[in-house]
């Protein structure tokens, strides 16, 4: 956790660096109680998202297999759900709270573990040792938050279209020379 918040300050403290490249999108759409952004990700058809993504994975990528070159990548990562409003199955707002949480962890740990087995794989193909995870990582930080049901983007979401808006993962990535 300590290391998550380092990463945000990191950003937040950096806006200003010259030459900073600074990417963010949010992935959204996942079905209820869905929480694997391969299977949001194969369904996204907003080819802006899908290249925005895919850039911050090529970032990571070029960071990590060229560390001679300075460049460093930081992510943050964040989940999101929609409001739980199943009061038989969760009958108190604490248990709504919790569900809500659980399901934002769920999709910021899948998002995670999405991004490193792309970067993974990405540097296997250019011959390059992928890291095992990302604190083992040269020039990559990678932090998550879950945000339960906190930001949604639909407050009092009025069908299944704009609950799918509210349950998404955002990615935020700035890069810098270091």
């Amino acid at each position: 956790m300590l290391r998550n918040l380092g990463v945000l300050v990191v950003l937040l403290l950096l806006p200003s660096v010259a030459n900073a490249e600074k990417l963010s999108v949010e992935i959204d759409g996942y079905r209820p109680g869905e929480v694997t952004l391969n299977d949001v990700f194969a369904r996204l058809t907003d080819t802006d998202k899908r290249g925005k993504l895919n850039t911050i994975i090529d970032d990571l990528v070029s960071a990590e297999a060229n560390p001679s070159a300075g460049k460093t990548v930081v992510v943050v990562i964040i989940g999101h759900a929609d409001r739980q409003d199943n009061l038989q199955q969760f009958p108190t707002p604490e248990a709504r709270r919790a569900n809500e949480l659980q399901a934002s962890i769920d999709r910021v740990v899948d998002a995670n573990d999405f991004l490193l087995r792309q970067v993974q794989s990405k540097l296997r193909a250019i011959g390059a040792v992928p890291p095992p995870d990302f604190d083992s990582a040269r020039n990559i930080a990678v932090a998550k938050f879950a945000a339960g049901a906190a930001d949604l983007k639909h407050p009092v979401p009025r069908g299944e279209a704009q609950r799918l808006q509210n349950r998404r993962v955002g990615f935020f990535m700035q890069s810098f020379p270091r």
